[in-house]
């Protein structure tokens, strides 16, 4: 059975730690639930819970009634799914593990040619080269649109005189952990060292907090040459639509 909670007692009291917020979920949750239009909260079954933000679920726990999660993901229109739950199945979804990587590393010392700063999801359209990237582009400003008007999340870009080069979105999940929701760099730009300079730049903002990310299995060489390492796994489940 699936039934939303009304406070962060609740939901913890059903599972405790979410997989990629560690012992700070209270601190979390209570961020959230003092902002009632930014995450609904659910439990499942008392075996595990649910977070959903946007069009976003996160599952944590053992799921019990599969069928009863499938019918709801649908019900609510969710488009993707991320979870620990190795054996969760959504019919219409399909479903890639990912890597948990933070930044373990020394920061880059500043490099003259190039200038790291905050930008605004507009300031996107200065990747928009051609017709290849336009999904990558319109995926990530409705991912930071969102993010920013619910959670606070910035964008910081890299720039090599007026050239937009990089960017990177993050948000912070309670006081002590950063999560970079995307990173992006222009294909005319990969492989010089333009992207490192960025995520250590953000790393370095804010050295006080751990800051991660999440990719696919053939990236994690790459994010490793950004001084980031593996910490975990889980899964993403993504709705797949079919064109007609």
């Amino acid at each position: 059975m699936i039934s939303r909670c009304s406070n962060t007692a609740t939901y913890l009291a059903n599972v405790k730690g979410l997989f990629f917020y560690g012992g700070r979920l209270e601190e979390v949750c209570n961020c959230y639930f003092n902002h009632p239009n930014i995450a609904t909260f659910y439990t499942i079954d008392s075996y595990a819970n649910m977070q959903i933000l946007g069009k976003t679920a996160t599952i944590c726990g053992e799921i019990e009634n599969v069928e009863e999660i499938n019918s709801f993901i649908n019900f609510m229109d969710i488009q993707e799914v991320y979870t620990n739950n190795d054996n969760l199945l959504i019919e219409g979804f399909k479903k890639t593990k990912l890597s948990i990587m933070a930044f373990c590393g020394q920061n880059t010392p500043p490099n003259e040619q190039y200038t790291v700063k905050e930008i605004s999801p507009l300031d996107l359209v200065g990747l928009w080269k051609n017709e290849y990237n336009k999904q990558d582009i319109d995926n990530m400003y409705s991912d930071l649109c969102m993010r920013k008007n619910y959670t606070g999340a910035k964008c910081f870009g890299i720039y090599k005189e007026d050239v937009l080069l990089s960017v990177a979105a993050c948000v912070g999940h309670g006081t002590d952990e950063l999560y970079l929701s995307f990173v992006y760099t222009d294909k005319a730009y990969r492989n010089n060292g333009t992207c490192k300079i960025l995520l250590n730049t953000i790393a370095e903002k804010y050295s006080d907090k751990c800051t991660y990310l999440t990719c696919e299995k053939n990236l994690v060489s790459f994010y490793e040459k950004c001084e980031f390492q593996k910490q975990g796994e889980q899964y993403l489940l993504e709705k797949i639509h079919v064109n007609t």
